[in-house]
């Protein structure tokens, strides 16, 4: 069984790549951008995008709750 995993700032071509990679390994991945719209193409990988900024406190709680499905 894979692990979850969260990956931030996967609109950078290096995160991006970890993303893909991660979730080719059925991993279940989540990519976070500060705009969603960058990473909402990796859906296709059945990478699940998250819109966040690591360094707002609240994004990073929003971000956690989706994650845990809360």
């Amino acid at each position: 069984m894979g692990k979850i995993i969260l990956v931030a700032g996967a609109s950078s071509a290096t995160e991006r790549e970890a993303a893909v990679l991660l979730a080719r390994r059925v991993h279940t991945v989540y990519a976070g951008a500060c705009r969603a719209d960058r990473v909402d193409d990796l859906t296709e990988y059945g990478i699940n995008p998250v819109q966040m900024d690591v360094s707002k406190d609240e994004d990073n709680e929003r971000a956690v709750r989706r994650i845990r499905g809360f």
